[in-house]
C-alpha cells in the first residue's frame, strides 16, 4: 500500500490566504449592500454634485480598478492600441461610457491621474475647512460635549426671520418673559479650541547646505577651466540669480536658434555680466581672473594718476622709467646728520606696504605673548 504524501507548507499558506480573501470579500459585500439599497431608493441626492473628498475616493477606486484590469490584459497578451472612445467631450455630463478594451483602460488611467492632480491642488486651498470638518467628525465619534465643537460658532439659520414675524415673536415673548434683575449677564459663548502649530526647535532647524555642494550641483562639466587653480581666489560660480538667468538665456538661444530681442541698455548689461562671469569684468564685480591674483595685485599699489583708474602695474611702470636729477637728489641720504635711513628734505624714508604689514604683525605677536 502506497504512502500518502505530506502536504507542503506552501499549500497550507495558500489555503489560509484564500480563506482570508473570502472573509474580506464577505465583509466588503456586507458594507456595500446598504449603499446599494440607498441607491435603489434614490435616498442619496447628488443633484448639486458630489463632495471633493467623495470624488477623490471614487477616482482612486476607479484608478485601481482600471490598473488591475490593464495588468490582466497584459498577462493575456492583448493589444494596447484597441480602444472605443466616446464621441462626447470629457466635460459633457451625458458622455457615454468607454469600452472595455486595453486602450480604453489606459485612457481611464490618464483621466484619473489628471483628476487626482487637480484634486490635490484644491485640497491645498481648502485645507483649513477640511481639517475643521475632520476634527468635528472625530469629536462626535469620541463623544465630546458641544462646547469643544469647532463649529459651535456656526450661525443658526432658523433664527433669521422676517421683520413681521420678528415683531410678533417679540410681543409673545414679552408676555411670558420673566422680570429682569437689572444686572448685566454676558452671553454664554462656547469656547473655540486653539490648535497651536508645532514649533521647531533649534536642533530641528535645517542647516544651510555647504557652499561647495551648491557649487558642485551647478557645476558645468563641459567647461572645467573655470575652476580655481590656486584655491585662494573664488572662481566664477552659478550660485547667483543673475548667473542662472544668463545661463537660461544662453540655453534658450541655442535650442531655438535665435537671439533674444532687447534694447541697448539690456544688451550692454548682458555683455558686461557675461564678461564679468568669464574673466572678472571691470571693477572686480564677480571675481574671476583678477580675483585669482587679488592678493598679489593688491600689494603693488592702488593709487593711480589723477583722473585715471590705476591697475596693478603702475608701480612697475614707474620703476622702469628713469627719474630726474631733482627726484634723485631728494632721495640721496645724508649720512652725516640724519643717518642712513633719513633723507635731506623728506625726513625719514617712507615705509612700504610690506614693512607696515610686517610691523603690525610683530605687534600682534607681542600682544599674544604677553
Amino acid at each position: 500500500m502506497s504512502e500518502i504524501p505530506e502536504r507542503p507548507e506552501d499549500l497550507d499558506k495558500f489555503v489560509a490566504l484564500v480563506g482570508e480573501m473570502k472573509q474580506s470579500v464577505a465583509s466588503a459585500r456586507a458594507a456595500i449592500k446598504p449603499v446599494l439599497a440607498q441607491l435603489k431608493d434614490n435616498s442619496l441626492d447628488f443633484t448639486p454634485g458630489i463632495s471633493l473628498l467623495t470624488l477623490k475616493s471614487h477616482t482612486l477606486l476607479s484608478y485601481m480598478h482600471s490598473l488591475v484590469l490593464l495588468s490582466s490584459h497584459k498577462l493575456l497578451g492583448h493589444s494596447l492600441q484597441s480602444r472605443t472612445p466616446p464621441p462626447q467631450a470629457f466635460s459633457d455630463p451625458k458622455r457615454d461610457a468607454r469600452g472595455t478594451e486595453a486602450g480604453d483602460l489606459i485612457d481611464d488611467l490618464i483621466e484619473g491621474r489628471v483628476i487626482l492632480e487637480k484634486i490635490k491642488l484644491l485640497e491645498g486651498k481648502m485645507k483649513y475647512q477640511i481639517d475643521k470638518l475632520v476634527k468635528a467628525g472625530q469629536a462626535q465619534q469620541k463623544g465630546k460635549p458641544a462646547a469643544d465643537d469647532p463649529l459651535s460658532f456656526k450661525p443658526n439659520l432658523a433664527n433669521f426671520t422676517t421683520a413681521g414675524s420678528a415683531s410678533g415673536s417679540e410681543d409673545e415673548a414679552s408676555d411670558t418673559e420673566k422680570p429682569r434683575s437689572g444686572i448685566y449677564q454676558p452671553p454664554r459663548v462656547a469656547p473655540m479650541p486653539y490648535t497651536e502649530a508645532p514649533r521647531k526647535g533649534k536642533r530641528d532647524r535645517a542647516l544651510p547646505p555647504p557652499s561647495a555642494l551648491a557649487n558642485l550641483a551647478l557645476d558645468d562639466g563641459t567647461n572645467p577651466f573655470v575652476e580655481s587653480t590656486s584655491g585662494l581666489g573664488s572662481a566664477p560660480s552659478m550660485s547667483s540669480s543673475r548667473a542662472r538667468e544668463l545661463e537660461r538665456m544662453r540655453r534658450f538661444e541655442e535650442e531655438n536658434m535665435t537671439r533674444l530681442v532687447m534694447n541697448k541698455r539690456e544688451a550692454k548689461r548682458r555683455t558686461q555680466d557675461e564678461a564679468g562671469m568669464a574673466l572678472g569684468g571691470v571693477g572686480r564685480r564677480v571675481g574671476g581672473l583678477e580675483d585669482e591674483f587679488a592678493d598679489v595685485l593688491r600689494g603693488i599699489g592702488e593709487v593711480g594718476r589723477p583722473g585715471r583708474k590705476s591697475d596693478g602695474y603702475d608701480e612697475l611702470r614707474k620703476r622702469g622709467q628713469k627719474e630726474g636729477v631733482l627726484e634723485r637728489s631728494r632721495k640721496r641720504p645724508a649720512m652725516e646728520e640724519m643717518g642712513a635711513n633719513e633723507a635731506i628734505d623728506g625726513g625719514k624714508r617712507k615705509r612700504t606696504r610690506f614693512e607696515k604689514d610686517l610691523k603690525s604683525q610683530r605687534r600682534k605677536e607681542k600682544r599674544t605673548v604677553k
